[in-house]
């Protein structure tokens, strides 16, 4: 956060730093000049805001951005958003199975694609 601010020249406010889509909103509509109540900064950012919020994380040296798969159950699986695609080497696809509500995974459904 230390480094967020400094480079922004203020401080980010409370509500903005309670979890990371809230700080990620607050900080995609401040790049983008947008002059709203910190609700309402929070709530919602456009894809342009989204894109310099990443370009900012990733310049300050964040890499990624890791939240709850499930928020009522926080510490199970989580999700990652990698912020430099230059951060990335794939070394396999892989294809799975889901079940018919597309939460879960099918067990034993796991295929190898491709391999690098």
């Amino acid at each position: 956060m230390n480094r967020v601010e400094a480079r922004l020249g203020e401080t980010v406010p409370e509500e903005a730093k309670v979890e990371g889509i809230p700080f990620r909103k607050y900080l995609a509509n401040k790049l983008t000049g947008e002059d709203k109540p910190v609700k309402k900064m929070i709530d919602k950012a456009t894809v342009e805001g989204e894109k310099a919020a990443s370009e900012f994380l990733s310049s300050v040296g964040v890499d990624l951005i890791e939240w709850p798969y499930n928020w009522q159950k926080p510490e199970a699986e989580k999700n990652m958003a990698v912020l430099d695609d230059r951060n990335v080497r794939i070394v396999r696809i892989e294809k799975v199975e889901l079940d018919p509500k597309g939460h879960q995974l099918i067990e034993g459904s796991m295929q190898i694609i491709k391999e690098f």
